[in-house]
C-alpha cells in the first residue's frame, strides 16, 4: 500500500473509532504532514485524558495536570520523533492493531493503577537494528531499546534478561523492571513493594499498606476500598470505595492529619481538603484558607479561556478549566501549537517556547521539569 493510502486508512479507521466526536478529537493535535499520525494520536490522547480525569488517584484536577503533561510530552517530544521515524521508514504502523487498541481504550475502567494504553505498543514496530542510531525506544527493533547513556543520538542495543544490572526499565526485557539496579519481575499479589527490593507491581495491582506502620504490599485495589466513615490514608492506603473521597477529618495530637471516607460532593457544596478533589468534574474546591488545618472552601467552576486563573490550594499550577492553561499573566488561555508565537513555555501545548515560537523539545537536551 502506498504511504498516502496507508495513512488515509489509518486516519479513517481512527476517526471511525471515535464516533460522532471524531472531528473534535482530530483537531486537538498538530504535527502536520500529509502522512500524519495526527488523527490517530489525537483520538488516543483524548482517550487517555478521559481516563486520567476519571481515574487519577487524586481526582480530575490532578488528572487534568497529568493530561496536560501527556499532551505536552507528545507534541513537544514523542510525536515529532515518531512522525519523523515513520516518514523515514524507521517505524511501521499496523492499522488493525492501532484501531483495535484505540477502541479498547474508549471508556476504559479504573481498575488499573496506571494508564492501560501501554498495551498499544504492538501497533508500532521499530525497524532500526542493533548498533544503528536512535532517539526513541519505539524505533528500535523488537528486543532492543535506545541507549542514550553515552551519546545522543543513542544506539539500539539488546534488552537485558532477568537479574542483569540496569539503570532504567527500558534496558530490561518485559515484563522485568529496573529495581535496585537489577532487572526484576514486578511484584505479584502479596509481595512487598515500594522500596529498593521491588518498586513495581503487576498490572491490576497497586502498592499500598493496610494501615499505619504496615509494610506496603502489592494488592488488588478493591481489597482496600473503605466505606463511608472508615479511616483512610490518601498516600499509602487504605483507600475509599467508588464515589467516595478520602477527606481531611482532624489534626491529631502529634500534628498528623487524619482522614475518613466521605461521599463526593455536588456543584456548589461546601468542601475541604480531600483526595480525590471532592467536587464534580469541571469544578474544584476553591477559596480554601489554611489556618491550623481549619480548611473550608466551596465547589466552584474552574475559569474558562479569558478569565483569571483560580488558585486551588493543592494544585496551584492548575487554575483553569480542562483544555486551557494558566499563562504567565494568570489568565486562562487555549495553548498554542507548534509554530505559533509565544512569550512563555506555559502558552505552548509543547511547553517549549523557543525564540518566541512554540517548538518541539531538543531530544538531546538534558531533561527539565515542566
Amino acid at each position: 500500500m502506498k504511504r498516502t493510502l496507508f495513512f488515509s486508512a489509518l486516519a479513517a479507521a481512527a476517526l471511525s473509532a471515535c464516533g460522532d466526536d471524531a472531528p473534535k478529537k482530530a483537531a486537538g493535535l498538530h504535527l502536520g504532514g500529509s502522512g500524519s499520525l495526527e488523527p490517530y494520536y489525537a483520538a488516543l490522547l483524548d482517550a487517555e485524558c478521559d481516563w486520567l480525569n476519571r481515574c487519577a488517584p487524586v481526582g480530575p484536577v490532578a488528572g487534568a495536570i497529568e493530561c496536560r503533561l501527556v499532551r505536552a510530552n507528545f507534541e513537544g517530544s514523542e510525536g515529532p520523533l515518531l512522525q519523523a521515524a515513520v516518514d523515514e521508514e524507521r517505524l511501521s504502523v499496523n492499522v488493525d492493531e492501532a484501531v483495535a487498541c484505540l477502541g479498547a481504550l474508549m471508556g476504559a475502567d479504573c481498575t488499573m493503577e496506571t494508564w492501560p494504553g501501554d498495551a498499544c505498543g504492538s501497533a508500532f514496530t521499530g525497524l532500526t537494528v542493533g548498533g544503528d542510531p536512535c532517539l526513541v525506544n519505539a524505533t528500535c527493533a523488537t528486543g532492543a531499546f535506545c541507549d542514550l547513556s553515552a551519546s545522543c543520538p543513542g544506539v539500539c542495543r539488546p534488552r537485558s534478561p532477568a537479574n542483569s544490572a540496569c539503570e532504567q526499565t527500558a534496558q530490561c526485557s518485559p515484563p522485568q523492571v529496573c529495581t535496585g539496579g537489577r532487572c526484576t519481575a514486578p511484584g505479584g499479589e502479596g509481595d512487598r513493594c515500594g522500596g529498593a527490593e521491588r518498586s513495581a507491581c503487576q498490572a491490576r495491582l497497586i502498592c499500598a499498606s493496610s494501615g499505619p506502620g504496615q509494610t506496603p504490599k502489592c494488592v488488588v485495589p478493591a481489597s482496600l476500598q473503605g466505606a463511608t466513615g472508615d479511616a483512610c490514608n490518601p498516600d499509602t492506603g487504605p483507600f475509599c470505595g467508588p464515589d467516595l473521597v478520602c477527606q481531611f477529618d482532624k489534626l491529631l495530637e502529634n500534628k498528623t492529619p487524619s482522614y475518613g471516607c466521605a461521599p463526593a460532593l455536588t456543584s456548589g457544596s461546601a468542601c475541604t481538603i480531600a483526595f480525590p478533589d471532592p467536587c464534580p468534574f469541571g469544578q474544584a474546591c476553591q477559596d480554601l484558607t489554611l489556618s491550623a488545618w481549619d480548611v473550608d472552601g466551596r465547589c466552584a467552576d474552574l475559569p474558562k479561556a479569558g478569565e483569571s486563573c483560580a488558585m486551588p490550594l493543592l494544585f496551584p499550577k492548575l487554575g483553569c478549566a480542562d483544555g486551557t492553561v494558566c499563562d504567565a499573566h494568570s489568565i486562562c488561555v487555549k495553548p498554542s501549537h507548534l509554530g505559533a508565537t509565544c512569550d512563555s513555555d506555559e502558552m505552548c501545548a509543547s511547553l517549549h517556547c523557543t525564540g518566541g515560537v512554540c517548538a518541539p523539545a531538543d531530544p538531546c537536551a538534558p531533561p527539565s521539569e515542566p
